[in-house]
């Protein structure tokens, strides 16, 4: 369970820091991933920027195949 959170986490990083490199002058300055309360069905994603802006993470279930 724990693999799979640092998959998707890594997965959020990459998107977030593309982001990060608008035109925009905002930029990320710190994520952090975990679980929420020790919760592993539940994540928590605080991410810090140098301004006032909101961000959103996605993701989607692995394929089974």
């Amino acid at each position: 369970m724990i693999k799979k959170i640092i998959v998707k986490g890594s997965f959020i990083f990459a998107l977030l820091a593309l982001t990060g490199c608008s035109k925009n002058k905002a930029r990320i300055t710190n994520i952090n991933i975990g679980t929420h309360s020790n919760n592993e069905l539940k994540i928590q994603i605080d991410v810090t920027t140098s301004d006032n802006v909101q961000v959103y993470a996605e993701y989607w279930a692995e394929k089974k195949e």
